[in-house]
């Protein structure tokens, strides 16, 4: 009888020396060799035949050297049968403690009492004795195999029509299939996370408009949280539609059709329209914004203040045109001070050509000096020689007194500098 002072006692381990007794009567049972035994070795030089031997060596744990008619083999314990051995087969369950197997029914099986030997010499074969061995039976059959009497039923599978852009889930209701999509099954019926699609709220109530129109905000707006359990419902007109309903045009705006009062569509007034409009273009305005003038037969036409010299009065200003309106820049090279006004930029990085003009003149005379050279070379006249000359001559000027002070400002001008 255990207690909760026997939880505390030490526990007893078994005796290390009986285990390893115990484990090595289990392993000299089947396939413990010693150096000298006499075995029956397995040779495959032939089909099922096994040659006597004797162990030399023992190369591991169930590995063995064995000396076979001269010849020395490595072999497994498997590969070896003791000669003084009863030679029956080892079955699975025998080695390993596994439980009896169960064979099914069938004609009994005959095998040798001892393997084979290969004869050497003038030793006659001995005949073998086949011998019977029993094949287990199962004697206990189980209870027959019966097949459900339940009533079966179409099973529930998602059906894939390849023409729709959603899917159907099939569902049975009082005996009949109606189609429900999934996103409705899932999120609307069973999680309650969602409404159909003009629908907002917790309890999926309408959006504005869509029992007089069937769309929502008239087609020309969003339902606040459309298609969910949260949201006002209020409608977010598009652009140029406004009013609860986004039934109406909204400033610089004009209504172009009115189908029955259930759908209006806007267009933008023209860019010159001040407020309302009543056509497209020019013509549509009934009056103009700032820098545009109202014309009987042209409508809103834009003006030209650039055209006015009195545009930009003050000193160092340019006229800039834009689209119904004018902006006054400063000059090239001049910037707005404290005053607003266009003073000359001190600070503005001069103007500098890619090439400073000493160094395109150096340029130019060794140019022409590398083709005179040329042309002396391959004519050889005296006169020719007279010209190197002169280069050379005017090529040594040029480096020692042409500085970029030195050069007038209408070489300045031409060169780009």
């Amino acid at each position: 009888m255990n207690t909760v002072i026997s939880l505390m006692m030490p526990i007893t381990l078994p005796d290390k020396d009986e285990r390893n007794k115990s484990m090595k009567t289990q392993v000299d049972r089947h396939h413990a060799y010693e150096v000298g035994d006499a075995v029956f070795v397995k040779d495959y030089r032939s089909k099922q035949t096994w040659s006597p031997g004797v162990i030399i060596r023992r190369l591991g744990a169930v590995n063995y050297l064995v000396n076979c008619q001269g010849n020395q083999w490595h072999r497994h314990a498997n590969q070896l049968r003791r000669r003084d051995h009863q030679n029956q087969r080892l079955l699975l369950h025998m080695d390993f403690d596994l439980p009896m197997p169960i064979r099914r029914p069938s004609t009994p099986t005959t095998v040798p009492t001892q393997p084979t030997v290969a004869l050497t010499g003038n030793q006659e074969r001995a005949p073998s004795t086949p011998t019977t061995i029993p094949v287990h039976t199962r004697t206990t059959q189980g209870p027959p195999l019966r097949r459900s009497s339940r009533n079966t039923r179409e099973p529930r599978r998602l059906i894939l029509d390849p023409r729709q852009k959603s899917y159907i889930w099939h569902q049975h209701f009082a005996g009949e299939i109606q189609g429900v999509s999934l996103f409705a099954w899932l999120c609307i019926d069973n999680l309650t996370l969602c409404c159909p699609e003009g629908d907002f709220g917790p309890q999926c109530d309408k959006c504005p408009g869509l029992a007089e129109n069937g769309t929502a905000c008239a087609g020309r707006g969003k339902c606040h949280g459309n298609g969910s359990r949260k949201g006002s419902g209020k409608c977010k007109c598009d652009d140029g539609y406004s009013g609860n309903l986004c039934r109406h045009c909204d400033a610089g705006y004009f209504q172009v059709e009115n189908e029955q009062g259930k759908i209006i569509t806007c267009k933008k007034c023209y860019e010159g329209c001040f407020g309302v409009c009543n056509s497209e273009g020019p013509k549509g305005c009934t009056k103009c914004k700032n820098g545009w003038k109202l014309d009987e037969i042209e409508g809103c036409i834009d003006i030209d203040e650039c055209q006015n010299s009195d545009a930009c009065t003050k000193e160092n200003e340019v006229c800039v045109y834009s689209v119904g309106s004018f902006r006054c820049d400063c000059a090239a090279d001049h910037k707005r001070d404290d005053k607003n006004n266009c003073v000359l930029d001190i600070e503005a990085p001069p103007y500098r050509s890619i090439v400073p003009p000493d160094q395109l003149l150096r340029f130019i005379s060794m140019s022409s000096l590398v083709f005179i050279i040329t042309f002396v070379v391959w004519y050889r006249y005296p006169l020719l020689y007279v010209l190197t000359a002169i280069a050379v001559v005017a090529l040594i000027l040029v480096d020692l007194y042409i500085t970029p002070q030195s050069v007038p400002d209408e070489a300045k001008r031409f060169l780009g500098y």
